[in-house]
């Protein structure tokens, strides 16, 4: 099947999970806090009352990811979080080594 998309391979989603995981470093802690609770489908509104702040908030920290990770939604930054949290052990270890 032949790919319609006028959009790089990278966004795609042909890029190496390496170099999709090496952009998790520019998110902050509480940017990382965001994606997990996006990873696992919580609304803004559940974040913000998981996380003690507003939905204003969450909605700035989402709006962040996603130019953080140049991501186009927020269901692609669902995606790669969730991609991230559940990398398989061989993953992490090769991650740590370099």
């Amino acid at each position: 099947m032949q790919q319609t998309s006028e959009r790089p391979a990278a966004a795609a989603g042909g890029e190496s999970a390496r170099h999709r995981f090496d952009r998790m470093d520019r998110l902050s802690e509480r940017e990382r806090q965001v994606l997990e609770q996006l990873a696992t489908g919580a609304t803004n509104h559940a974040i913000a009352r998981t996380l003690h702040v507003t939905e204003g908030t969450v909605k700035a920290h989402v709006g962040r990811i996603l130019m953080k990770l140049d991501l186009e939604s927020r269901t692609a930054a669902a995606v790669a979080g969730f991609a991230f949290l559940h990398r398989c052990p061989a993953c992490r270890a090769s991650e740590a080594t370099g």
